[in-house]
């Protein structure tokens, strides 16, 4: 057994030691036995803490200053409530000669001796936590069976006015229907049918304005037709931006003919159109290599459309590169908040606009892919829109300060955007890379450093991990004020 079961309520452990590292170490130990885990420096820490919370175990250093472990155990005994709790003390191979069998007689169900192995830690707590485990599952049983019993009763009661009400619902619904058919014939022959013949006259000066302006766009201003726009018409929307751009595409360019880089971003455009239109979503400019697009629907719309492109361009660079040319990658930010739709320009030329801070939000946030070495980026607000986040997989990257703005942005991935080979890999450190960082906003940066070197031994080419731990040298070095702000500062676009 190496974890908690899934659905038994989360167990939470005190370990208590005065030595940071080793509270590091043990809460790296037991992280993924997926139990709470509540780390004390002292005696008075410790009871600080179990006057607040019910814990199912403590892990008790026995060698501490001010108040030893057997002291700090005599007293958690003296109050009834804890007494059930049990103690495992850690000690060194000196203190057990020292003291034998004295951990025991304070009230330890067993003993470690430092170093810890890790195996054996886990092995004994799992033992341990079996009892509070049947006894919590057997509490929310016993609640789940009162609670059914409830509900029954009150359906019993329901049941028989349920019945008594599906025969007249029927016979309404019938009648209900028969007006509804009458009025859908009404509809199409006064309404539909005009529209349908202006359709059939008008259809294809439409779709040669719809290759300029989208159609999309004129239903954003409640507009019927081109013709029907003016400069200075505007409208105020709730929309989801993205910003996409290919990158490295300056180096590639210059290899290529002019030609060439026409055929070379159709052919990444081809990739994107299908994959934003898929998902309610259509392109409101092409920005030389890149993208801006535009969902006016769902948020989840944006995501499901940025990694549907991703997806497609890497089956596309396969192809190119079997061609014997560059592989392509890109970069994706999306925001999401409110934008003034609307035309710009004079009255002789033109054009439509979308004004709002957050597209230049949108815009810098795809460009900070690249310094992430990530192919997907949203923001906070895009993250906290989403209606279903459990569909993705999704973690927090780094709070930043953007060229020119003074508010703070926090970032996410959603590793479904990259390869599987990638996903694979950051799927391994992800646990090990939020702890780092909440030891890194903790000031804890010596911490945070062994976390991200973890991270980045086993995710070799983790740009992300490359940061922090470059972050950290820095704050070791030269310790922060007491305001310092775990913001990442960007002077640049």
């Amino acid at each position: 057994m190496d974890s908690l079961e899934s659905n038994s309520i989360r167990p939470a452990i005190l370990v208590v030691d005065d030595t940071p590292e080793h509270l590091v170490s043990m809460e790296l130990a037991l992280r993924p036995l997926g139990a709470e885990i509540i780390m004390a420096s002292s005696g008075l820490e410790a009871l600080s803490w179990l006057l607040r919370k019910r814990f199912a175990m403590i892990l008790l250093d026995v060698q501490m200053p001010d108040m030893d472990g057997f002291k700090t155990a005599e007293l958690i005994h003296q109050y009834e409530a804890f007494r059930d709790i049990p103690i495992i003390f850690m000690t060194s191979i000196d203190n057990e000669a020292k003291y034998p069998l004295k951990e025991y007689v304070a009230g330890a169900v067993d003993c470690l001796l430092k170093p810890i192995d890790a195996d054996v830690l886990k092995s004994k707590v799992l033992v341990l936590l079996q009892p509070h485990r049947e006894k919590e599952d057997l509490s929310t049983l016993i609640k789940s069976k009162e609670k059914l019993l409830t509900e029954n009763e009150i359906h019993l009661v329901e049941k028989e006015s349920f019945l008594s009400e599906i025969d007249l619902k029927d016979k309404k619904i019938k009648k209900i229907s028969k007006i509804c058919k009458a009025l859908a014939v009404v509809v199409f022959i006064t309404l539909i049918l005009p529209i349908l013949i202006s359709y059939y006259h008008n259809s294809t000066l439409i779709r040669a304005y719809d290759r300029f302006v989208p159609h999309e766009f004129l239903n954003l201003l409640g507009k019927k037709s081109i013709i029907d726009v003016h400069l200075g018409d505007e409208t105020l929307r709730k929309m989801t931006v993205m910003f996409t751009d290919v990158r490295d595409y300056t180096s590639i360019s210059e290899k290529m003919s002019p030609q060439e880089n026409i055929d070379f971003v159709n052919g990444v455009f081809g990739c994107a159109n299908p994959s934003i239109r898929h998902n309610h979503g259509f392109i409101n400019q092409f920005l030389g290599d890149g993208i801006m697009a535009l969902f006016p629907d769902e948020i989840d719309d944006a995501v499901d459309g940025a990694i549907e492109l991703l997806q497609n361009l890497r089956e596309y660079s396969k192809s190119q590169v079997a061609e014997r040319k560059v592989p392509i990658r890109m970069g994706i930010g999306i925001d999401t908040g409110v934008v003034m739709v609307g035309t710009v320009g004079q009255e002789d030329r033109m054009e439509h606009a979308v004004k709002a801070d957050l597209v230049n939000v949108a815009s810098r946030v795809e460009s900070l892919t690249k310094y992430y070495g990530l192919s997907l980026l949203i923001t906070e607000r895009v993250y906290q829109g989403l209606k279903n986040p459990s569909k993705y997989q999704i973690y927090q990257v780094d709070t930043v300060q953007l060229k020119g703005k003074t508010e703070p942005v926090t970032i996410y991935h959603i590793l479904e955007a990259e390869d599987a080979e990638k996903s694979a890999l950051l799927k391994k450190v992800i646990d090990d890379f939020t702890y780092g960082i909440e030891l890194f906003r903790s000031r804890n940066f010596t911490g945070a450093k062994v976390v991200f070197q973890k991270v980045l031994d086993i995710s070799k080419e983790s740009l992300i991990a490359k940061s922090y731990l470059d972050r950290c040298d820095k704050l070791i070095q030269n310790p922060p004020a007491e305001d310092w702000s775990f913001v990442n500062v960007f002077e640049t676009k």
